[in-house]
């Protein structure tokens, strides 16, 4: 795997964004998701204002994309992170370090269309695949 996505990213794919699906296919397989992310495409599919649609959109997109899932390594970088966070007086949201502290475990670069979020988080590599290649 060389590229963690986010949930904006995969919320992107499932709507059918054409920039996304483009990169998404270029780099299939080397791609996985976070199970936060799993959890996180599960609320917005539903939240009782998201079409019906969504949700077996979301499980087709989860049969084809490995999950990361949580384990001790990665709960003690999410510590690490949250500690360095706080006491820097920027306390990211939970779920973001968690999703941070996957890639940087798995030394995969985070896809994210929310780079301004993440960019405070040492040695984390980030894309936006949302904007047009140069």
């Amino acid at each position: 795997m060389t590229y963690l996505l986010d949930s904006n990213v995969c919320s992107e794919f499932i709507r059918g964004n054409l920039i996304v699906s483009r990169r998404f296919r270029v780099h299939f397989p080397q791609i996985a998701i976070s199970a936060v992310s799993v959890a996180e495409l599960f609320v917005w599919g539903f939240r009782a204002k998201s079409s019906a649609r969504w949700l077996p959109l979301i499980r087709s997109f989860l049969i084809r994309v490995p999950v990361i899932n949580l384990d001790s390594s990665i709960a003690e970088r999410i510590g690490l992170l949250r500690a360095q966070s706080l006491d820097q007086g920027h306390p990211l949201p939970l779920p973001d370090l968690m999703i941070a502290a996957t890639a940087l475990i798995e030394q995969a670069t985070l896809v994210t269309h929310n780079i301004r979020d993440f960019s405070g988080v040492p040695g984390l590599q980030l894309e936006d695949w949302q904007m047009p290649s140069p």
